[in-house]
């Protein structure tokens, strides 16, 4: 905006300059963190004195809202009334929508993702063209998982079909509900490094202690932090946090959030002293759950995208 707005710039310039700043994940460098890390951008802002002029004009005016814009599948839920806790308006299509941000909407309330899937009528007009009701499929029925242990092509099955999704299956061959499940969500790039790990626990019972409160809560997948749960489960259950603080690690992990999980990260330190924990095992925490921000799966969500697997290769 400020190349265009301040110095004239053409679109297809403006995007020349403003793809030198990284994105990874889907989480893009602020431009605070370019000046200080990017080389690409810190050669742009030396190239000239108007170069880094219309930069330093660009950083006053980073996180400025210029826009508005309605979640596709958003839903907030609100425990006490709406009206007179939460502005709300009226959307172009007439809807009734808050006036929040749906981070500050996500701390006040509930918010839901509605998603719409084409799998689900997919999955439901196969299931009448064949007369089975969905209620009466097995989603840990045998037939399924053999099938993904011994294909090597999974056309048209939902999330399986290509990427690090279906590489995840191939490698760790799943045997029932909770494998799949457990497939999805580590395929995601947060814990995709832990794969083998997980294929070995799977395959061969290969299990690596940590320690055996954090063993306990992990133990159903091989001691391989994998969901978003999870990171609630120890910071409540091993170092004894508040379920309310607990969640809000979780949270800060998950939206990326470096300066909530600074502060978060000396309570954790705290608790873990006052609960005997070694400093290797809250390391060994911590260390995961930066690593995560990069991206972890809800296990709620990766169960709901399960069943839709399980169901396509019964069908």
């Amino acid at each position: 905006d400020t190349l265009k707005v301040y110095a004239g710039y053409e679109e297809t310039r403006c995007k020349q300059v403003s793809d030198l700043i990284e994105a990874r994940f889907g989480k893009v460098q602020t431009l605070h963190e370019a000046k200080e890390k990017n080389e690409d951008i810190q050669k742009w802002i030396k190239a000239s004195p108007e170069n880094a002029h219309i930069y330093t004009i660009a950083m006053a005016i980073s996180g400025l809202a210029i826009g508005k814009g309605q979640h596709p599948s958003g839903v907030f839920i609100s425990y006490d009334p709406i009206e007179g806790n939460i502005p709300t308006e009226l959307s172009k299509t007439k809807d009734v929508v808050t006036s929040y941000d749906m981070e500050t909407v996500a701390g006040l309330g509930l918010k839901a993702d509605i998603l719409g899937i084409r799998t689900l009528d997919l999955v439901a007009g196969t299931a009448a063209l064949a007369h089975i009701e969905l209620e009466d499929i097995d989603v840990n029925d045998p037939i399924i998982y053999d099938y993904l242990q011994t294909r090597d092509t999974f056309a048209g099955l939902f999330q399986v079909e290509e990427g690090t999704t279906k590489d995840a299956v191939k490698l760790v061959g799943p045997r029932n509900i909770e494998d799949l499940i457990a497939c999805i969500a580590i395929s995601r790039p947060g814990a995709f490094k832990h794969l083998p790990q997980y294929a070995a626990y799977v395959r061969k019972g290969e299990l690596k202690p940590i320690h055996p409160a954090i063993d306990a809560v992990l133990k159903e997948t091989g001691n391989v932090l994998i969901y978003q749960e999870q990171i609630t489960a120890i910071c409540r259950d091993v170092f004894g946090m508040s379920g309310v603080d607990a969640d809000q690690v979780r949270y800060a992990v998950s939206k990326k959030k470096k300066e909530e999980m600074a502060k978060w990260e000396t309570v954790l330190r705290e608790q873990g002293k006052k609960k005997n924990i070694p400093n290797s095992a809250i390391q060994y925490f911590w260390d995961v759950c930066n690593a995560s921000a990069d991206y972890l799966f809800v296990r709620a969500h990766s169960c709901e995208y399960s069943y839709l697997t399980a169901a396509c290769v019964y069908q």
